[in-house]
């Protein structure tokens, strides 16, 4: 072979190796951009999306906060305001008890800040009980809204509440089953859900007339679809403490788990009264802030 040709043969492969370089090269760069966006949309999507753990931490502090008043309304008497000095949770409430039919209503009017925790609330709680005593063994309650607000958050649904009387610990427990709950934001985004919870009276059984002094200990299992239209379930792994001194519950741990993502773990804390609780995807942890 001439060395004209050689040179010519040789230049080719040259050339042809380069292309293969540089072919090999860009197919590598699409393979680690693919992969860097696959991580990074699953990171986005499915780590970073605290949704169904902050709807779900919103609608147990709704449901909690609607069973204190509801005790706290029914815990007074004939002249009883929730403004009196042993129940603060608000001052401008108007209460009213039907003894005939057993109906208890608590109206905050067009709005009625709260004096204890802060929270507008307007519109209506109506609680309609069973037995002779709102506080009987075996009696039922069912609470039910009427154009009822919370920080301008709409709050519809029905609670139907069991007295169980004493579990074998000798606590006072009761069967709370939330039905067709629905909380609205001011922005028009809501989430739905229905939950079935066991409230144990840990301390302020003695005091029944107090309930600032109660605490209870929660265990609940949820049914819902967030505010983004994903359905997820929750459980309680560590039954929750709520304290009636304090805003919000303030131990325990739920375990969210939304329908085609991982499992969410939210942790409430160790006991402090504040309004931050943990989220935990995979090995990312995340705060949230409780309503």
């Amino acid at each position: 072979m001439r060395l004209g040709q050689r040179a010519v043969i040789k230049n080719l492969k040259t050339k042809n190796m380069k292309k293969h370089q540089v072919l090999f090269f860009a197919v590598f760069l699409m393979a680690v951009f693919s992969l860097s966006s696959c991580v990074k949309k699953d990171m986005n999507e499915d780590d970073a999306d605290v949704t169904s753990a902050s709807d779900h931490a919103s609608g147990d502090q709704a449901s909690s906060d609607v069973l204190s008043m509801a005790d706290a309304a029914a815990s007074g008497n004939a002249s009883f305001r929730l403004a009196s000095p042993e129940d603060r949770m608000t001052g401008c409430a108007v209460i009213t008890r039907d003894s005939i039919n057993h109906i208890i209503t608590i109206d905050f009017g067009t709005g009625c800040p709260g004096t204890w925790d802060g929270r507008v609330r307007k519109g209506k709680i109506i609680i309609t009980h069973t037995g002779g005593s709102y506080f009987d063994s075996l009696s039922v309650k069912t609470i039910t809204f009427e154009n009822y607000y919370v920080n301008d958050n709409h709050i519809e649904g029905t609670h139907v509440v069991t007295n169980n009387g004493r579990n074998a610990a000798g606590h006072y427990n009761w069967t709370v089953l939330a039905q067709n709950m629905k909380i609205t934001a001011p922005d028009g985004q809501f989430h739905t859900f229905t939950s079935l919870r066991n409230r144990e009276l840990l301390v302020g059984d003695q005091t029944m007339t107090n309930w600032h002094d109660d605490e209870y200990s929660i265990t609940v299992s949820t049914d819902g679809i967030n505010r983004r239209g994903i359905a997820y379930h929750a459980e309680s792994s560590v039954p929750l403490h709520r304290a009636m001194s304090c805003h919000w519950i303030d131990s325990g741990k739920m375990i969210i788990t939304p329908t085609g993502k991982p499992v969410r773990t939210v942790d409430y804390g160790s006991g402090t009264c504040d309004a931050v609780a943990t989220v935990t995807v995979r090995n990312r942890t995340f705060n949230i802030t409780l309503k």
